[in-house]
């Protein structure tokens, strides 16, 4: 891959990485009882349940594009599993992708769903659907949170990459 491609893709998963840190630090300061509150329409239940989601979510696209099966992941039953996880499979995506060239980002990789879809898509389309969706639920999470007085701030790219440069 060159070098303008990587970097865009590590961009891209960093943004991911700190949207992430800006909604679990915002959600620790919620009441066990807010964690579990349904956040309505759009949703996977729960504020918590919802942020496993994305986790559970980009783990799976990520298992794909690597041409894994599908198979089910451990149960996370606290922010701090989940924010040890989110970090690990953060890690984990920046080494595969930095591995990757081209030609392999476009390969069609074929797939299974939860329930029984088999469909086929380019790496690259599966690894920019991951970040695509993570970020459709992180907007509705930002919204649970704000409304229930814990906002995370803005999660906007560009404010990421505000901080990054006020960093370095």
């Amino acid at each position: 891959m060159n070098s303008t491609s990587t970097s865009q893709w590590l961009e891209l998963i960093g943004h991911g990485a700190w949207a992430d840190e800006q909604l679990l630090d915002a959600a620790a300061r919620l009441s066990a009882e807010d964690l579990q509150t349904a956040i309505g329409p759009g949703g996977y239940g729960s504020l918590f349940e919802t942020l496993v989601h994305i986790h559970d979510a980009q783990k799976f696209w990520f298992d794909r594009a690597r041409g894994k099966p599908l198979e089910e992941h451990p149960v996370i039953a606290s922010l701090d599993e989940l924010r040890s996880a989110a970090s690990v499979q953060f890690a984990q995506l920046s080494a595969y992708v930095t591995s990757l060239d081209d030609e392999a980002l476009d390969e069609v990789v074929e797939y299974r769903s939860h329930d029984g879809f088999s469909g086929a898509l380019a790496r690259r389309h599966m690894l920019l659907h991951q970040a695509l969706h993570a970020q459709q639920h992180r907007g509705e999470v930002a919204l649970a949170l704000t409304r229930a007085g814990r906002s995370p701030g803005e999660i906007d790219f560009d404010v990421y990459l505000w901080g990054k440069s006020r960093e370095g």
